[in-house]
């Protein structure tokens, strides 16, 4: 039978690197009879076929017209089994998409009326990690109404953005396919195939690194300290409907991001202990029901860092050393266009005025 191999996440596990690896490799992929399809209207690669399909509990789509992308792209599917006994899609929205059971019923549904087998592939990573560097990559990317939050309110709404039951998500789509169809891969360097959570994806889908791979670009979501952070966090606030400016801040912030070595972490050991409890026992079923392991699922925190606290004497030097480096580095792109350099003068005044001045909210 056909298989459909179905990446579902969760965010911030190497996604972006394994949809980068399948991206440059559709070539070896397809030598060895796995097809990475590009679909219209995603980014790179397919890691935006289901995301846009808003789902109904039973599985029907809202619109006609997501009824009919849904359709030609489940069509350019069935085609692509013609010619290739393994699909391979990689999607990390899926894990905290709305209309989740719906979107599971339809699959089903699919799978038995094509002529398909499914088969799950999942990263989990201890929740702590998991939610500070979602809430650090929406706060970069300025493109959810939670990016303009603080950090505690953020912590306060965790379960409300993310789904960090793991234990009950699984069971969701097991009802459906059966935990035989779900591979749960731990995100953590020192549990992946050879320390690569390229090769670990390849294992997942039956294969092995050899030589006929690219292996791609590497890193491609580099971190912010936490003060970039606050900095980003406080321009979301003032400048959200203003894409031209965010676009331009978010670059220099991860330039600035190669300078900064400084190590902070969002809880006390406190915190940090207290919000662990809530998951020990999801955790520890997922360890045993789904790996067939009485091992813990995760490690186990070490000594923390400092947890980071905003500074506004440390801030406002961060501020002017961005501010500068966002001017030299636009400047330097935009060396003929003498309005554009007008505009980042404006841009700095409002910038420095509004970073410096504390914005709360």
């Amino acid at each position: 039978m056909p298989r459909l191999y179905l990446h579902i996440g969760t965010p911030k596990t190497g996604t972006t690197s394994i949809q980068n690896f399948c991206f440059v490799n559709y070539r070896a992929l397809a030598r060895r009879g796995y097809w990475f399809p590009v679909f219209p209207d995603s980014f790179t690669g397919n890691r935006r076929f289901i995301q846009y399909a808003a789902f109904r509990p039973d599985g029907s789509l809202e619109s006609p017209e997501e009824e009919r992308r849904w359709r030609r792209y489940m069509d350019v599917l069935s085609r692509g089994f013609r010619r290739h006994p393994n699909i391979v899609l990689s999607e990390e929205g899926i894990w905290r998409r709305e209309g989740w059971p719906g979107m599971w019923r339809r699959l089903r549904r699919e799978a038995d009326a094509r002529g398909f087998e499914l088969r799950i592939i999942v990263y989990l990573r201890r929740q702590d990690r998991f939610l500070t560097s979602w809430w650090a990559q929406v706060v970069k990317t300025g493109t959810t109404d939670c990016c303009r939050m603080r950090w505690e309110e953020m912590l306060a709404q965790a379960e409300s953005w993310l789904p960090l039951d793991y234990y009950s998500r699984l069971e969701e789509i097991a009802a459906l396919f059966g935990r035989e169809s779900i591979d749960v891969r731990v995100y953590d360097r020192d549990r992946f195939r050879n320390r690569d959570v390229r090769e670990d994806f390849l294992e997942a889908i039956g294969l092995s690194m050899d030589a006929d791979f690219v292996p791609g670009d590497g890193e491609r979501n580099p971190s912010l300290s936490g003060d970039m952070l606050e900095i980003k966090r406080r321009l979301n606030v003032r400048f959200a409907g203003n894409r031209e400016l965010m676009n331009e801040a978010r670059r220099v912030a991860y330039e600035c991001a190669q300078e900064d070595q400084q190590e902070f972490c969002m809880f006390t050991r406190q915190e940090l202990d207290a919000f662990l409890a809530r998951y020990e026992e999801s955790n520890r079923r997922v360890a045993r029901d789904y790996l067939g392991s009485e091992e813990p699922l995760f490690d186990a925190p070490g000594v923390l860092p400092p947890k980071w606290q905003a500074d506004e004497a440390a801030l406002s030097e961060a501020v002017f050393r961005f501010v500068d480096r966002m001017m030299k580095s636009s400047a330097a792109r935009f060396p003929h266009y003498t309005r554009f350099r007008r505009k980042l003068g404006h841009w700095k005044r409002t910038m420095a005025h509004a970073l410096a001045a504390g914005l709360r909210r």
